[in-house]
This record gives C-alpha cells, structure tokens and sequence, in this order.
C-alpha cells in the first residue's frame, strides 16, 4: 500500500525534514503522518534524523522517502554539521521542516537560498535556556516561518524569538469507521507515558474520589509505560482502587484504541501539553473528554454540551467531570457526530497543506 501511495506523488519537488530524534510519542506519531502525507504529494521526501536508531523510527518504507541516520555528538559536532550540509547541497530541498533546538539552527545554518525553512515548535521550548533563544532570535531571520502547535506554545515563542508565528495545530490518526456506539459499561480510559508531566498520581487520586462519592462499579483502564508504573500500583493499593485500574502496560495482545472503545470518556491529567494528541484521538473515536487546561484546550473550550470538560487539577473537580461525562445525553448521533467535529481540521492531509502555506 505504501509503495502504491508513494507511485501517485503530485509534486517535483522536494521536501526535507529533520529533527533530533522521535523517540516521544507525539512528536513520533507527528512525523509518521507528515511522512506518509508527503510521499503521497512530493516526488522526493528526506528525512534526517541526529540522533536515532533504526529501531527507534518506525517510519514506513516508500520507494520516494530517503532517510539519513546521523550520530551527533553534540551542538558542536561540526563533523556531522558538515554531513548535513553535504546532504543539503546534494538533494536541494524546496521545503524544509525542523523541530527540536539543534534541528532548527543547523537547518538555518545550512539552508539554501531558494529553500523554505519551516520551524515547528512542540512542547521541548520548556527545556531551553536563554542563550538558546537568543540564538534563536538571531536565526528566525533565516526562516520561512516559524509554526506553533498550540496557542500557549505560541505565546511562549513569540515572546522569545519576537515572530509572529501561525498556529497549526498537529495531525492525528483518524478511524477509518465512524460509526462509534455508546459502551455499555461506565468505564474510564487514560492513555500516555507514566511520567511527571502526565500527572498519572493525580488521576488516581480523582478516580478514588469517583468511586467514593459517585460510583463504585466503574472501571479505570490505564494505558501506557513509564518510570512511574510502580508507585501507580501501590498508589492505587494505598487509596483502595487497586481492583478497580487496569494496567495495560503491554499493548501487544490489545491494542489502546480497541481499549478506548470499551470506555466512554478519556481522562487527561496532565501538568502540560504541547498539544495533547491523544486527547483529540479520542474525540475522533467519540469519546467523551475530561482534561485539565493545558495546550490545544482552546479548541475544546465551550464544548461541555458535547460532553467536553476542561477542568481544574483538583481530585474533586475532575471527578465530578467524570461523573457528568458517563451520562446518556451525550451519545445521541447528533452530539456524537459533533464531537467527532471538532477534530475535522486536524486531518493529516490537512495539516500538512498548511505547514508549507
């Protein structure tokens, strides 16, 4: 199929893109769909990545996508600088996409003159010191545009590079079947990596506030891997859930999305997002949503009768969220079929037209 898709390109000219590594889900997922995109459009697709394994891309093979595996050092491994420059000059790109620090400088650095550089800013500003916006600043002059993934993102970045970036928002993977029907259970699903940043132990604490105050017969499906499954299994004995969440930590024999429709509502706890994919997945699954304010809930934002729920990161508020998420209200075809609608703008075919505007 890939060869296929590959073979009805539309486009002679090239595109590149380049970044660190996507050993991150999101910016992964982000990668795999503009990839698949692109080779549908270009002629010639390049991805580069500094720093990565094979094993670590997953990236589908296509007869027009060329991948360059490099093993930068550092920032100042003028070697591969070199390496890439080299690349650059041989393939001439028409149009290329950096994410990540390093990725976007050298991109700048490096650049032809007919070449449109694109940045795409996720959620790795938060690790940047001032000396990397700075430079930043000086080689946003180079750049075609600078794109960010949210509008909280977007205020982050304007303010340090002073641009003006546009907002688009990232692609996600869409069901091909949209005939979803309402489970028949009340259960709960949370989907993302068990680290900090997801807020997991909060939760857990909100999930054990549901079942004491509203219902004792639900189930919490938590999917995913990290450094903190642990502690979430003891956590979960400790506040008397332990029966009630189920670890999926293996994926291999269920996949999460045959999960998510067992449930009705996915809870996101998070402390920040760049943009929080798996959140709209879940809309384009329709499934109900309860979230606490983090990047991309502007589009979210007045959607509580589309059993849509931006909350504060308090156990009790969530978990009041949760219990008005489960009602009935919210899965008749109309209300579903419109909050399918929300993701309408974040196919990927869509997202990656917007990206080189």
């Amino acid at each position: 199929m890939e060869e296929i898709l590959a073979a009805q390109c539309k486009s002679d000219q090239t595109i590149l893109l380049i970044l660190d590594g996507i050993k991150q889900g999101g910016i992964q997922q982000y990668y795999f769909l503009l990839i698949k995109e692109y080779c549908k459009q270009f002629n010639k697709v390049s991805l580069v990545v500094l720093e990565q394994t094979e094993s670590d891309l997953q990236v589908p093979t296509f007869t027009n996508l060329e991948i360059l595996q490099l093993n930068a050092k550092s920032f100042y491994d003028l070697k591969t600088l070199y390496q890439i420059y080299k690349y650059f000059r041989r393939i001439s790109p028409d149009f290329i996409i950096a994410s990540i620090y390093r990725s976007q400088i050298w991109s700048s650095i490096v650049k032809m003159r007919n070449s449109k550089l694109i940045w795409v800013e996720n959620n790795t500003y938060l690790y940047r010191t001032f000396t990397q916006w700075k430079i930043m600043r000086i080689m946003a002059k180079r750049v075609y545009k600078v794109v960010c993934i949210s509008q909280e993102v977007k205020n982050i970045t304007d303010k340090n590079i002073n641009v003006k970036s546009e907002i688009v928002y990232c692609p996600i993977s869409i069901p091909k079947d949209s005939k979803f029907k309402m489970p028949h259970s009340n259960d709960f699903i949370f989907i993302g990596r068990l680290i900090e940043q997801k807020n997991p132990e909060l939760l857990l604490e909100s999930f054990a506030y549901y079942c004491k105050h509203f219902d004792t017969n639900s189930v919490m499906h938590i999917v995913g891997e990290g450094f903190l499954l642990r502690n979430l299994e003891m956590q979960a004995q400790e506040l008397g859930i332990k029966g009630k969440c189920k670890f999926h930590s293996d994926l291999n024999g269920e996949p999460k999305w045959k999960l998510l429709l067992r449930a009705k509502t996915l809870v996101s706890t998070s402390k920040f997002e760049g943009f929080g994919i798996v959140r709209f997945e879940a809309l384009s699954h329709g499934r109900c949503l309860v979230t606490t304010n983090t990047g991309g809930s502007e589009l979210l934002i007045n959607k509580e009768h589309l059993g849509v729920f931006i909350v504060p990161n308090t156990p009790n508020n969530i978990a009041k969220a949760m219990f008005e998420s489960i009602n009935r209200k919210y899965w008749y075809s109309n209300i579903l079929e419109e909050r399918v609608q929300i993701i309408k703008n974040l196919k990927s075919e869509v997202v990656s037209q917007l990206l080189l505007k």
